[in-house]
């Protein structure tokens, strides 16, 4: 049965320019508003185009819950209570049959004028929800496509669907090369993420130890406790950097399996300099506690992590990996780079930061342009373009960079 509820949205303005409705009906799906770097892009992008005066919907298949991410009260959420987890292969292929019904069937009920899907499981069910409908679809990857976490009958129909969309959005010219190169899609736009701050707070409070610049330094790394984020790599680097300055101390911000990380900090004697803090709803307090930033990536999308930290001023050191650093960092003028999974140059990065206080304050200081740089101005004007190109068929919105 598909249901709907309202987040109660304290911090989500609602703006003049909202009360003039939009004659365009835009429905973002995706599987879950859970605490995500996707489902914060979608929240965000549906209250950003709410304020355009859009008339928005947001379409979900988890059950109804108190969502992670706030929408403003006006945005009709609808979830569809489809997902659950399969038991055997073939249960599998019965759920997905059940999600795309219930997907459609919402979709024809809300009638948009355009879907905005994200995610590549959310993108292929979106685009089989549609056909047949004229409802035009625009799909969005959210990392870089190749290094996808997604098993081979998600990317077989992400290479034989994509070809139907309106647009293909990505985050950086190398996916989007990547998806020409391999004839995955041919209308492709890149929009970053928008960089708000300060980020949005949730009720799991953490209390950072002490302020930035106190007595005992912090290096802050956040991400999820999966082998993508290479912390494995990062701890190689601090173990050195541990015995160097004995008042560093690291601090990794997620959420997952703890405890191979945590026999890793154990096996290198870490265990009083590393703590796995875990999930914290305070991030904001964090980044301006820390006195440096490290992201230890092997892939990544768009890091929001690490814009954030560049928005709250801190120096950043962050592996070159492919995508979003490079896009976010200028290697020397408002951050380091270093070769990917090089924990050697890793190491060398963060020494140079360490012993040099003016280079941390004179990279910190240019940092915080990448909140004017992926200001929301710059980000939801693109997609306006697309959906106005989806609209009528005008012609599709320039990338990110082009458009500036």
């Amino acid at each position: 049965m598909t249901t709907m509820h309202t987040v109660p949205t304290s911090n989500v303005a609602v703006t003049e320019n909202a009360k003039t409705k939009h004659s365009t009906k835009v429905v973002i799906y995706l599987s879950t508003l859970g605490r995500g770097g996707a489902q914060r892009v979608a929240a965000n992008l549906a209250n950003d185009l709410y304020v355009q005066g859009y008339d928005v919907c947001i379409v979900c298949l988890h059950t109804e819950r108190p969502d992670d991410y706030e929408l403003n009260p006006h945005i009709k959420r609808v979830s569809l209570n489809k997902l659950t987890p399969r038991q055997h292969w073939y249960s599998g292929i019965t759920a997905n049959y059940q999600r795309w019904l219930a997907v459609r069937r919402a979709l024809v009920e809300e009638s948009p004028d355009v879907v905005i899907s994200l995610l590549t499981s959310s993108n292929v069910l979106s685009i089989l929800a549609c056909i047949g409908t004229s409802i035009p679809v625009i799909v969005s990857e959210r990392t870089y496509p190749p290094r996808s976490n997604v098993s081979l009958p998600w990317k077989f129909l992400r290479v034989a669907l994509y070809r139907l969309v309106n647009n293909v959005v990505v985050q950086s010219e190398k996916s989007k090369r990547w998806l020409i190169d391999n004839f995955v899609a041919k209308r492709i736009s890149i929009i970053p993420n928008t960089v708000y701050w300060p980020p949005s707070t949730f009720p799991s409070k953490v209390e950072p130890p002490s302020a930035r610049g106190s007595e005992r330094k912090k290096l802050l790394a956040v991400g999820r406790l999966v082998p993508q984020k290479g912390f494995n790599y990062l701890l190689e680097a601090y173990a050195s950097l541990a015995v160097k300055y004995p008042d560093w101390d690291l601090y990794i911000i997620g959420v997952g399996d703890q405890s191979r990380l945590q026999k890793d900090i154990n096996d290198r004697g870490l265990q009083d300099r590393v703590q796995l803090v875990g999930q914290v709803g305070n991030l904001v307090d964090w980044y301006e506690a820390a006195d440096l930033f490290v992201l230890s990536s092997v892939f990544e999308g768009f890091p929001n992590c690490l814009a954030e930290a560049m928005a709250a001023g801190l120096p950043v050191a962050s592996f070159d990996c492919p995508t979003g650093p490079s896009d976010l960092i200028q290697h020397e003028v408002n951050g380091l780079l270093v070769e990917p999974e090089n924990s050697d140059e890793l190491l060398l990065a963060l020494e140079r930061l360490i012993d040099d206080e003016s280079l941390r304050q004179r990279l910190g200081t240019a940092a915080k342009d990448v909140v004017i740089r992926y200001s929301a101005k710059n980000t939801v004007s693109l997609w306006e373009a697309l959906i106005s190109q989806a609209c009528d068929k005008r012609a599709p919105a320039t990338d990110f960079d082009k458009a500036r």
